[in-house]
């Protein structure tokens, strides 16, 4: 197959990073991993999401159990209080084209768009995160790209590999790079 898998992010300036990958098609296969909680369970986080613009969002984020076998967050960023939680809102949605989400809230809440668009028999989705905050850049540049490759695994039908070891290998890759 020709998914593209583990392309680096593009960083746009010191607080946007961008990721492209080439997803097998349908377009609506892949919308349907972004929107419907069971599917985005399976790469990202589960939760309800309203798909209009000004709709609430919550995600539950389940790290320790997108690789199989799971693996357990480290202890810096694991959560004593259970999974982690975002609540933000939807900006804009346009199906099964752009999704728009505001990623938290209040003054450091940052913004990130999902972008599909057909090529041929498959789809290039660019995620685009922007206003991050520079505390948690590396977290988020790592988780982003894990998450991006455990969606291309599942969409695959393979096992996604070792969650928590790959984004260590990332984060240490994209130290020097990103001037963290």
């Amino acid at each position: 197959m020709r998914t593209s898998t583990s392309a680096f992010a593009e960083m746009i300036d010191r607080s946007s990073v961008r990721y492209v990958r080439l997803l097998p098609g349908p377009i609506e296969r892949i919308w349907s991993y972004l929107t419907e909680s069971d599917k985005r369970a399976k790469w990202l986080a589960a939760g309800p999401m309203e798909l209009s613009a000004g709709g609430a969002m919550t995600f539950v984020f389940r790290n320790d159990d997108l690789s199989v076998p799971p693996e357990q967050a480290p202890a810096e960023v694991r959560s004593p209080d259970g999974p982690p939680r975002l609540s933000g809102q939807v900006l804009r949605c346009e199906p099964p084209r752009l999704l728009v989400l505001q990623w938290g809230q209040g003054p450091d809440a940052s913004e990130v768009t999902f972008e599909l668009e057909p090529v041929d028999d498959q789809v290039r989705l660019v995620l685009t995160h922007r206003r991050m905050q520079e505390a948690l850049r590396l977290s988020f540049v790592s988780g982003w790209h894990v998450h991006l490759d455990t969606l291309v695994s599942v969409i695959e039908g393979a096992p996604p590999a070792g969650f928590w070891s790959r984004w260590q290998a990332l984060r240490d890759h994209y130290a020097p790079r990103i001037g963290t």
